[in-house]
């Protein structure tokens, strides 16, 4: 049987908070900022730049940001889109180009980590032959949640 058209709807507004909160974690400038932007800053700024643009108030993008509201408004959108910076599509649809836009924003999350970010700065001083063979090593090590689950199936085969 489908989902019932509450579920669908409840659905949608997961995958855009996901989605705004994901900008939130990721979208701020690490050379200047120690922590992500709060909802009230979004709120606030956009309040402050309404010349510019949409604007919405911070309970509202709350609601957004927690999946309790649906059916946003396309100038709500527009808002988030016009501050993080983004195609106000990536906020609208599941299509190739949101994916990739959200893949970008999970590689800067990464970067935000100062061992990777060293690691890729490192990496990019190289010529392309050795960062391809750096590559190839990478891909050989298990990644942190695969060793996490080796470690958990050696303790309970113990």
């Amino acid at each position: 049987m489908g989902a019932t058209a509450d579920e669908v709807e409840v659905r949608a507004a997961e995958r855009l908070a996901n989605k705004i909160n994901m900008l939130f974690d990721t979208v701020y400038d690490r050379s200047v900022r120690d922590r992500p932007y709060s909802t009230n800053e979004v709120a606030q700024w956009l309040q402050e730049h309404a010349d510019e643009g949409p604007t919405i108030s911070a309970n509202y993008l709350r609601a957004l940001r927690g999946a309790w509201r649906t059916n946003p408004t396309a100038n709500s959108l527009r808002a988030i889109a016009r501050f993080f910076q983004v195609d106000p599509g990536y906020l609208l649809t599941d299509d190739r180009k949101t994916e990739e836009l959200h893949q970008e924003l999970s590689a800067l999350r990464l970067l935000a980590d100062a061992s990777a970010r060293g690691i890729a700065t490192r990496a990019a001083s190289l010529d392309a032959s050795t960062q391809a063979w750096v590559l190839q090593m990478l891909e050989t090590l298990p990644t942190h949640r695969e060793r996490e689950s080796r470690e958990q199936e050696d303790t309970s085969s113990r």
